[in-house]
């Protein structure tokens, strides 16, 4: 696996779509019960940590020959 700035406007490999949008998921819930409960620094740093947990999944790619 590599982690490189020009992987980011390549196509993702499907276990890291996967792995980023279950971060979305997971985040998003966290954040959006943060909020309810008044939360609201501790809602911030989930965000924070979710979005930046999405990007970095984009900027993965696998070895050419591991494949998809």
């Amino acid at each position: 696996m590599k982690i490189i700035l020009k992987s980011y406007f390549k196509p993702t490999p499907k276990l890291f779509r996967v792995i980023g949008d279950t971060l979305l998921t997971i985040g998003t819930m966290i954040t959006s019960y943060q909020i309810i409960s008044d939360e609201k620094t501790l809602a911030i740093i989930s965000l924070i940590i979710m979005i930046v947990g999405k990007f970095t999944t984009n900027l993965a790619s696998l070895d050419e020959g591991e494949g998809n």
